[in-house]
């Protein structure tokens, strides 16, 4: 069983009055030797621009929900374009090198980095549209600390809501992550890739292996064919559907400052 003794003035003055939200507090791991330890505030800030859909019925969006990004593995799935007519809501606008983070049931782990294959487009207002400060976080680091162990258990300590749960934006960034040298990150980095590319060869192996099997069956019982499966490259898309250009409406998210100052100090 798990406890820890907080004093009444913390307690009084935290965001959270749940005993998730104190526990996630001190079972943290603290980071290695050389690490600094700094909130997402520091490293990221919130794109904030959004597009209405509807005023371009005709136009074909890269839109995304959170039923196109997989849980935990980072990949896109299950994705086409839509038309402005589709599109019901106003939707948040992405661009390449953003990461896209879910903040309803963030408990799901749903994060994905904007790269070529999907360079802009429109998402879900359920999704924060992250952009890294590059001068002190690699996207890839940053986007695999999202959905690691240690801030999953954070995140769920902020979660608010049952029915819909969802973690609030300030909140959001006030989550510490270990943050080593560049360096070291680009090194991390360098190895997560070819993990990550021999991951993505298994999934989609798994996903064609079934079809194909059936095929396979169907050859050999209609034609007598030897059973065999095709091995198919990766067969990976680039979907180029720009934003409206010229006189369009962009609206940009404000946020007070003096909120999210007052939040930091209640949260520090």
């Amino acid at each position: 069983m798990k406890f820890r003794l907080i004093d009444a003035a913390s307690f009084s003055m935290s965001s959270r009055w749940n005993s998730e939200y104190f526990l996630s507090e001190s079972s943290g791991e603290r980071p290695p030797v050389g690490f600094q330890r700094r909130q997402l505030s520091e490293l990221v800030e919130e794109r904030g621009e959004f597009l209405a859909p509807q005023d371009y019925p005709e136009m074909t969006f890269n839109y995304l929900g959170l039923e196109n990004v997989s849980q935990a593995t980072r990949f896109l799935v299950d994705f086409s374009p839509k038309r402005g007519s589709e599109i019901k809501s106003r939707s948040k606008v992405f661009r390449r090198g953003d990461i896209l983070y879910g903040r309803l049931r963030p408990g799901l782990d749903k994060c994905l980095i904007v790269g070529n294959s999907l360079p802009e487009g429109i998402c879900s207002t359920e999704i924060f549209v992250l952009i890294p400060n590059l001068e002190s976080i690699h996207p890839e680091y940053l986007a695999e600390l999202l959905v690691s162990r240690e801030v999953h258990e954070r995140v769920v300590s902020l979660v608010a809501g049952s029915a819909l749960p969802r973690i609030q934006y300030v909140d959001f960034l006030s989550i510490p992550v270990p943050v080593p040298s560049l360096e070291m990150q680009q090194e991390f980095v360098s190895n997560l890739m070819s993990a990550r590319e021999e991951l993505e060869y298994h999934l989609r192996r798994s996903h064609e292996l079934p079809d194909q099997i059936s095929h396979a069956v169907c050859d050999f019982a209609l034609r007598g064919t030897p059973f065999s499966l095709r091995t198919r490259e990766n067969e990976s898309k680039i979907w180029n559907n720009p934003l409206p250009k010229g006189n369009i409406t962009i609206s940009r998210l404000r946020r007070s400052r003096s909120t999210l100052a007052d939040k930091s100090k209640v949260t520090q």
